[in-house]
C-alpha cells in the first residue's frame, strides 16, 4: 500500500514538471544551461588531495614513561579509563603489554582523537 501511494507522487510529480515545463518554455531554457555547465571544480582552484597518512606505531617517550597517565593528561580519558580497568582487573598481569601499547599507540590515538573531534560525523 505504502509502494502505491509512493509511485502515485511520483507520477503526480512527474505530471506537474510536464505541465510547468510547456507553460513555461524559459525554465526549459534554464534547465538546459544548467545541464550544459562542466562537471568538477573552478578553473584555477588547486587540487583537493588527500594528506599523508600519520606513521603507525611510532615510539612516544613521555607515554613510555607515564603509560595511561599520558592518555589521561592529554584529555584522552576513555582510552585513560580503558586501560587503567585493564591493569586493575588483570592484577597488573597485563602490565608489559598495556604499556608497550600506550608507548607506541599514543601519537595516533592523539591523531585520531584531534581529528574526530573537529569531524562532521
Amino acid at each position: 500500500m505504502v509502494a502505491v501511494a509512493l509511485l502515485i507522487i511520483v507520477l503526480l510529480g512527474i505530471a506537474l514538471l510536464a505541465v510547468l515545463f510547456r507553460k513555461n518554455p524559459g525554465m526549459r531554457d534554464a534547465v538546459k544551461r544548467a545541464l550544459s555547465r562542466p562537471v568538477g571544480p573552478a578553473p584555477g582552484t588547486p587540487p583537493v588531495t588527500q594528506p599523508p597518512a600519520p606513521p603507525r606505531l611510532k615510539w612516544n617517550w613521555f607515554a613510555f614513561l607515564l603509560g595511561p597517565l599520558w592518555y589521561l593528561f592529554h584529555g584522552l580519558w576513555v582510552h585513560f579509563i580503558l586501560l587503567a580497568g585493564m591493569l586493575v582487573l588483570s592484577g597488573g598481569l597485563l602490565l608489559p603489554f598495556i604499556w608497550l601499547y600506550c608507548t607506541l599507540k599514543a601519537d595516533e590515538d592523539l591523531l585520531e582523537h584531534r581529528l574526530t573531534r573537529f569531524s562532521v560525523y
